[in-house]
């Protein structure tokens, strides 16, 4: 039995369970047919890698500050010392 044929007889035995996999099968099709072609322009996947990078960044940075902030509000209390 190939790969196909199991995947198939996976996604029916679930009756209703597999939808997030066949959500996801429709979201990957969508993807490449709404954006291949705006994909393999020169440059891109490198300058939104960079771009996802920074925000990851930003966002990381945002939630340390953040919870250095409670820490030493909550548990480093100047009258603990």
């Amino acid at each position: 039995m190939n790969f196909m044929n199991r995947a198939w007889l996976y996604i029916v035995r679930k009756r209703g369970k597999s939808f997030p996999i066949v959500l996801t099968v429709l979201l990957i099709v969508g993807t490449q047919f709404f954006f291949g072609e705006a994909i393999l322009q020169e440059g891109l996947v490198l300058f939104y890698g960079l771009v996802t990078i920074l925000l990851f960044c930003a966002i990381y940075l945002t939630y340390f500050g953040a919870t250095m902030s409670l820490f030493k509000r909550v548990i480093l209390r100047p009258e603990m010392h």
